[in-house]
């Protein structure tokens, strides 16, 4: 019988944020990763023009604090980063526990008053050792 489980933490500033990225796109060397399995990740929600959870974090913010006048808190959260992970031994279809994750996590994270998508990216981990990841990032 395989495992499984999600996890939900705040991100509080743009260093973390930025490691988050550098992890879900393998820029940095992850010990966890299988390099020979690396093309089976996926990228389903694509960041848009190339920028970093970074860039479209700070844009977010300054569209925020034009619209409402207001400056965001120091001490606020900038993104919240979702971890739905299930093991390897799970026998499960894994395309439609994608397709389910996708469609959760939209309907669930994406409802900024504002009507903009607060999903910054989900990215599918198939070479994590022992468990096959899924991440997802949205902006709040």
């Amino acid at each position: 019988m395989g495992n499984c489980y999600m996890r939900i933490d705040k991100i509080k500033n743009f260093e973390t944020l930025t490691s988050k990225y550098e992890y879900d796109y393998r820029i940095s060397n992850n010990k966890n990763a299988d390099k020979e399995l690396e093309s089976h990740n996926k990228e389903i929600n694509k960041l848009s023009n190339g920028k970093t959870y970074t860039d479209i974090c700070k844009e977010r913010i300054a569209e925020i604090e034009k619209s409402t006048g207001r400056k965001i808190r120091k001490d606020a959260v900038l993104a919240l980063e979702i971890d739905t992970t299930f093991s390897r031994s799970a026998l499960i279809d894994v395309d439609e526990w994608k397709k389910a994750n996708e469609k959760w996590l939209k309907e669930t994270f994406n409802k900024s008053p504002d009507g903009k998508s607060n999903v910054i990216s989900i990215v599918y981990h198939a070479n994590e050792s022992g468990n096959m990841r899924f991440l997802f990032r949205a902006v709040i």
